[in-house]
């Protein structure tokens, strides 16, 4: 599974919001506009610096192999999940939610959101791993290419064996009650 071409394409307008940024905090800073070479430096610096771990984020986290031996994630900096370290595999996440999809869900115009977050965390496969880890995938995606692939081998792999999300202790679904738990290893608490 690969990030698909748009991705890539998507990380040269990342530097536009940070040279503006560098441009306001300038102004703020000094108290007028300054010196324009000033501001570009510093948003060029920053633009650079949010391109670099944008690519970063892509390459270790946006690649995932399934293999017999286990699941790599990343390209580089890679992880590896072996099969051996496999205690438990949950169909869906716990219905313990983040506070913020609560509030989503009662803001009118945020509501959708809320269901679309709340439909992916029900379409989930989390993996308990040794050492008391949780690996979140989320692959279902169109701009994860091999995405669903991937997500269809794993299921079928441990299909005879798939727990309910009921099944979570305590301590982890609130360790999966945040925004951010997707596709990446959460240490349990």
């Amino acid at each position: 599974m690969h990030p698909h071409w748009t991705d890539w394409l998507s990380l040269g307008l990342l530097p536009l919001p940070a040279c503006y940024f560098a441009f306001i905090i300038c102004y703020h800073i000094r108290g007028d506009l300054g010196d324009s070479r000033e501001s570009l430096t510093l948003g060029a610096v920053l633009s650079i610096v949010t391109v670099a771990l944008a690519v970063r984020a892509m390459l270790t986290r946006g690649y995932f192999t399934l293999d017999a031996i286990g699941l790599t994630i990343g390209r580089s900096a890679s992880v590896r999940v072996h099969w051996e370290e496999v205690q438990a595999v949950f169909a869906g996440m716990p219905g313990k939610l983040p506070w913020a999809v609560t509030v989503f869900l009662w803001t009118p115009h945020a509501r959708g959101n809320a269901k679309r977050i709340i439909e992916q965390r029900q379409s989930a496969v989390v993996l308990r791993l040794a050492g008391g880890r949780l690996l979140t995938l989320h692959l279902w995606s169109r701009n994860r290419v091999g995405g669903r692939e991937l997500m269809t081998a794993l299921v079928e792999r441990y299909r005879t064996s798939l727990h309910s999300p009921a099944d979570y202790t305590e301590a982890e679904a609130r360790a999966l009650a945040v925004l951010t738990a997707w596709n990446r290893i959460v240490e349990v608490t």
